[in-house]
């Protein structure tokens, strides 16, 4: 049942605190995004090109709402995931102290303007989305059509599963990146596996989900992955002081983790 279709759904949630407090939320969030919008209009000489300017002049947009409403998406679904992905690869390099001094003597050894396209930093992000896997359940999809495939033969048997047309499916991204079938020692940090990857492996990795409806801000997510790590990791050695827990639902993320940080020698 989808929950637009339950009566006076809008009218029950005001006498929920926790509803109240989502829509007061919302509503902060979506005047900032307007308020970014009307500063970008008032700006004499406006960057072109940048994803503000992409939205604030698209005449695909029924209203000004519906641009707010796209900015907020990008601030607001870019921020976390990218924020934690940071973390959890510091922290798989402060762990592995072999890898993060590799990382950082290839860094120092290549100009800085060539850091993106440092072989080692890229394996290294691989490796950290795949072994935390940020968005652990990945993204639901419709089924288009009928779907009957065979299971793999197990104890001598095939099994036939049918997916009929409009079925609600999901592909768990933690499931794929910690399968023993397409990645050797799956619970290792081991980012050397991505320097000639099979191709199992590269088509069970898919951190952005994939086809027209993949993840909108993952350009921006790698560009920010990449040159703040190169820039870090250069100057910097991280270490662990506490590992802290893990929350696993929504979003896999740290909890309580603290590193240390030194100039690099």
């Amino acid at each position: 049942v989808e929950l637009g279709w339950i009566p006076y759904r809008w009218t029950f949630g005001l006498f929920i605190p926790a509803v109240r407090r989502a829509r007061k939320a919302g509503r902060i969030l979506l005047a900032f995004s307007m308020k970014i919008l009307e500063s970008y209009r008032q700006l004499e000489s406006p960057v072109k090109g940048t994803v503000v300017d992409l939205i604030a002049n698209n005449k695909g947009y029924k209203n000004d709402k519906e641009r707010a409403s796209d900015i907020l998406m990008l601030l607001v679904g870019g921020h976390d995931s990218t924020a934690f992905t940071l973390a959890w690869t510091l922290m798989e390099l402060a762990k592995n102290k072999e890898e993060q001094n590799k990382l950082q003597k290839e860094l120092n050894s290549i100009d800085v303007d060539k850091r993106r396209s440092s072989v080692g930093l890229n394996c290294v992000i691989k490796e950290a989305m795949r072994l935390r896997t940020v968005a652990p359940l990945g993204s639901p999809r419709e089924v288009a059509r009928d779907i009957l495939f065979n299971t793999e033969e197990r104890n001598g048997l095939k099994r036939e599963i049918f997916i009929p047309k409009g079925s609600l499916v999901l592909c768990s991204q933690i499931l794929l990146n910690r399968n023993p079938k397409y990645h050797e020692d799956p619970d290792i940090f081991k980012p050397s596996r991505w320097v000639e990857p099979s191709e199992h492996a590269l088509a069970s990795f898919m951190p952005f989900s994939l086809g027209r409806r993949n993840c909108v801000g993952q350009s921006l997510a790698k560009a920010e992955l990449v040159n703040v790590l190169s820039r870090l990791c250069a100057k910097y050695t991280f270490s662990i002081e506490d590992e802290g827990g893990v929350d696993l639902v929504l979003t896999h993320q740290p909890v309580g983790a603290r590193l240390s940080v030194s100039k690099a020698v």
